[in-house]
């Protein structure tokens, strides 16, 4: 995707994060990020950044906890599995939990653009 393309999809200049968040509605899955924890919860990716990514998801993780997020592209054509710290968690009254990520190691723009 080329840089263009991003500022088409970023949103305003008000926005005061590092990475412009683009729109996508991905199946996603997490877990906590621990050797042993096989349970994992089903989510919708939202918005994403190379720094991080908006997720809808059936259970609240608080804010601090280390999450594994298997991300599937568009097409689901390939998953990545990504690490990721909970920033924020809001209640989304009765149908779940938004959470905010941040990427332990942000992605590049081919790795994003492989995701979208």
């Amino acid at each position: 995707m080329s840089q263009s393309t991003y500022a088409k999809r970023a949103v305003s200049p008000a926005e005061r994060r590092g990475s412009a968040r683009l729109p996508c509605s991905q199946a996603a899955f997490c877990r906590t990020h621990q050797p042993r924890d096989y349970i994992f919860w089903t989510a919708r990716a939202r918005d994403i950044s190379a720094a991080g990514i908006r997720l809808v998801v059936g259970h609240r993780f608080e804010p601090g906890t280390m999450l594994a997020v298997e991300l599937l592209s568009a097409n689901h054509s390939i998953a990545r599995e990504i690490a990721a710290r909970v920033i924020h968690a809001t209640a989304l009254g009765g149908s779940g939990w938004m959470i905010g990520c941040e990427f332990v190691d942000r992605l590049s723009e081919a790795e994003l653009t492989a995701l979208l």
